[in-house]
């Protein structure tokens, strides 16, 4: 069982309190799958990995992001085909775990790969901290498969898990790259509360806080 946080809700009493769908680890190579077609063209994993972002080096990413966060994160699927994903994670997190990050898996990727995620990552966790004190949930990440965006697959996930943060009144932060996502982002209620550049790169992050009502 997962604790979340004082208030003892486990991640399944919370899917099933929401009507989400928990992601099983059995289901890993369909996980992978939308991962890799979700992220396909996204210039911040140029900006990590450069030469080295290929299909083979994105499916290790995200063996070892699954299996590191599947203890820290609520991790939920639209449905049975995997079309979608959402990450929540509670408040406290402070940051991936370096070395169950890397046992997972992590060490089977480029070397030269792994400074600018731990940079990338102490970024992003500076920047969160500055706006949440690390006392929001995290939307550590959302995908949808290229052919399903636009279909309500985000939204079925989001919803759900936004009027549960309302009527317990809780914020939750996230962080994207690519200005299309500030107004899909705003339109659920986020606002942008800081930009900067993501380290050794000319591109935009973009912090952005969503406040309970």
């Amino acid at each position: 069982m997962n604790n979340m946080d004082s208030k003892d809700i486990s991640f399944k009493s919370l899917a099933g309190k929401t009507g989400l769908n928990l992601f099983d680890m059995k289901d890993m190579e369909k996980a992978i799958a939308c991962n890799i077609d979700a992220y396909e063209g996204y210039r911040l994993y140029d900006v990590l990995f450069g030469k080295h972002n290929t299909p083979e080096v994105m499916r290790k990413l995200w063996i070892s992001s699954l299996h590191t966060l599947s203890d820290t994160a609520m991790i939920v699927i639209d449905s049975e085909d995997i079309n979608g994903m959402a990450f929540f994670i509670p408040p406290g997190y402070k940051g991936m775990p370096i070395m169950p990050y890397l046992k997972s898996g992590g060490l089977k990727m480029p070397l030269s790969t792994l400074y600018p995620q731990a940079r990338y990552e102490s970024f992003c966790m500076q920047m969160k901290k500055r706006h949440t004190g690390h006392n929001s949930w995290y939307l550590f990440d959302l995908v949808v498969r290229q052919e399903k965006q636009l279909q309500g697959v985000a939204k079925s996930m989001l919803v759900p898990f936004f009027n549960y943060l309302d009527e317990t009144k809780q914020d939750i932060y996230l962080e994207t790259h690519a200005d299309k996502n500030v107004p899909f982002y705003k339109h659920f209620g986020f606002d942008v509360v800081e930009t900067g550049y993501v380290p050794g790169s000319k591109l935009t992050h973009y912090g952005m806080l969503r406040r309970h009502k």
